[in-house]
């Protein structure tokens, strides 16, 4: 348990404490936050016996007004300290999730990814800068996706060239060797949507077959031309 996000953890039933900001304090622990209530833990620490370990843990964030725009949530490693946002290290890495928002007229909320950089010491980020970490925002408009789809979540994408030439007769096909996806479905049951692209003479999209793990396109010439070119498709499993 953390309270008032200021790296402040106990939990009496564990054998190690992740902090030592309350460690040598007795009884009850009571924060004063001018925008949080009163909170306090339970417990004697001054009967605690364990480990002291670094201060990576998780964080209730509460609201401190302007400076951090009015934003409150969880934080697994990310705690504001009245100024900035911070993590810690165990030395070995300082990166931090959160899951944070704000409670204005379009309730906006984001996943928060803050990769680990020069491990040997916490991070320190503005209250400016740590919307460039939002990888998944969610508010009253819908769903927003800042760092793109990783490949195999169930919606994937890939590009590249057809691999083969019609014959100069309107009319002609040909098909691509199999396009292999990068992770496979779990099976053939998703919708794929392909265009043409870079194209040499006039084709268009005849079929595509599917597998869970691959794809074929076949294209067909619509004039007396030899036809061929590149793809781009996309794919959203059901």
């Amino acid at each position: 348990l953390c309270d008032d996000n200021r790296g402040s953890c106990f939990n009496p039933t564990l054998s190690r404490v992740q902090s030592s900001l309350h460690f040598a304090v007795s009884e009850n622990v009571t924060t004063t936050d001018k925008y949080s209530p009163d909170q306090r833990l339970p417990g004697d620490l001054a009967n605690f016996s364990g480990v002291i370990e670094p201060q990576v843990a998780p964080h209730m964030s509460p609201v401190y007004g302007s400076a951090n725009n009015f934003m409150l949530g969880f934080g697994g490693n990310l705690h504001f300290d009245g100024t900035n946002w911070r993590t810690d290290t165990d030395a070995g890495s300082n990166g931090a999730f959160g899951l944070l928002g704000t409670y204005d007229g379009n309730a906006n909320s984001c996943l928060y990814a803050v990769p680990a950089s020069s491990p040997g010491v916490g991070q320190t980020i503005a209250p400016a800068e740590l919307p460039r970490y939002c990888v998944f925002g969610v508010s009253t408009k819908g769903i927003s996706v800042a760092g793109g789809v990783r490949q195999g979540s169930g919606l994937q994408h890939m590009r590249g060239a057809i691999g083969c030439r019609t014959a100069a007769v309107a009319g002609a096909t040909c098909a691509s060797s199999a396009q292999v996806w990068a992770k496979p479905f779990v099976d053939a049951d998703y919708t794929l949507a392909c265009s043409l692209d870079s194209p040499e003479g006039v084709p268009a999209i005849s079929s595509v077959s599917k597998s869970a793990g691959s794809f074929t396109i076949t294209i067909a010439a619509l004039t007396a031309k030899a036809s061929g070119g590149s793809y781009d498709c996309i794919a959203m499993h059901d």
